[in-house]
């Protein structure tokens, strides 16, 4: 069995969920709003409980890199105005720990909804997103006139610039060493300076019940987080969980309704007749499965 990923723990992994399907590397969908359901083996630390997927020791920095500049994800432009509702609820729970002036990386922008919000509010006085997908960066830029720079998180640190507010959405579970990258997104941060990451807790209620199944279980997804299992990591980078935050999210029914096919295919008739009613499929549907969180961190 591979031992555990954190270097700076010595503990064995076992097997905990073994893989699924066959894991053909090259078909992998890098979407967002993916496509691609195998399922991954899932590994567990005895000693630190990390959870990890096996794929972490099959994808380098530079293969990653490259599969996520290639992203066009026209799915997700077509749910924009769905994202910007969620994201106006999410970062309303992120605003109180930032000051005044502040200034902002986004990492993993992708294609803007977020940095939307963030540009325009009145607590912010500066907003840079950094964003692999080609196609996302021209798009934020295009249609939201957002400053987005295609760098990794690594070299964007090497600018030694510092900021008042890191945020990420649904990023740090796709890290290939979250290790490397908290370590560098705590040298990133100004002193009094907030960390703000939304992903999922795999010690909630859902995850635990649904196992294998879970659908956050995804061959792009390396990591999976529980709370105890993020602290140990932070504190290794001197970084503090100060806030942990239900994080639940809005979608079109017809967005929901085409996920349903993917992970419940045994009801598709339900589903198809659901997304033939038209003026159903632009209902704004809450899903809130007490599974997302949004982690606010600060320096120890």
């Amino acid at each position: 069995m591979p031992k555990c990923p954190n270097l700076n723990c010595d503990g064995s992994s076992r097997v905990l969920y073994p893989a699924r399907s066959s894991n053909d590397y090259e078909k992998i969908n890098f979407n967002c709003t993916t496509d691609t359901y195998f399922k991954p083996q899932l590994s567990i630390c005895e000693k630190c409980q990390l959870i990890f997927s096996d794929l972490v020791f099959n994808f380098n920095d530079n293969n990653l890199e490259q599969k996520y500049s290639e992203v066009i994800d026209e799915k997700y432009i077509s749910q924009i105005n769905y994202k910007i509702k969620y994201f106006k609820k999410m970062f309303s729970n992120v605003s109180p720990f930032i000051n005044e002036k502040s200034s902002v990386l986004e990492i993993g922008s992708y294609y803007g909804a977020l940095g939307s919000v963030i540009n325009r509010h009145p607590k912010v006085n500066k907003y840079i997103g950094l964003e692999l997908s080609k196609h996302g960066a021209r798009y934020s830029n295009e249609k939201f006139d957002l400053e987005i720079v295609n760098e990794t998180i690594e070299e964007h640190s090497k600018k030694k610039i510092k900021y008042d507010l890191i945020i990420l959405a649904d990023v740090v579970e796709h890290f290939n060493n979250p290790f490397r990258d908290f370590q560098l997104l705590h040298g990133m941060l100004n002193d009094d300076g907030v960390l703000a990451f939304t992903t999922y807790d795999m010690d909630t209620f859902y995850p635990k019940i649904k196992r294998q199944n879970y659908h956050w279980i995804l061959p792009f997804h390396l990591f999976y987080f529980s709370e105890k299992s993020l602290v140990k990591i932070l504190s290794e980078k001197n970084l503090k969980l100060i806030k942990k935050i239900n994080d639940p999210r809005y979608v079109s029914l017809e967005y929901l309704l085409e996920k349903l096919l993917l992970i419940f295919p045994k009801f598709s008739l339900v589903w198809n007749f659901l997304k033939k009613i038209h003026f159903l499929k632009k209902l704004t549907i809450k899903v809130d499965l007490k599974d997302l969180k949004l982690f606010i961190v600060n320096k120890s």
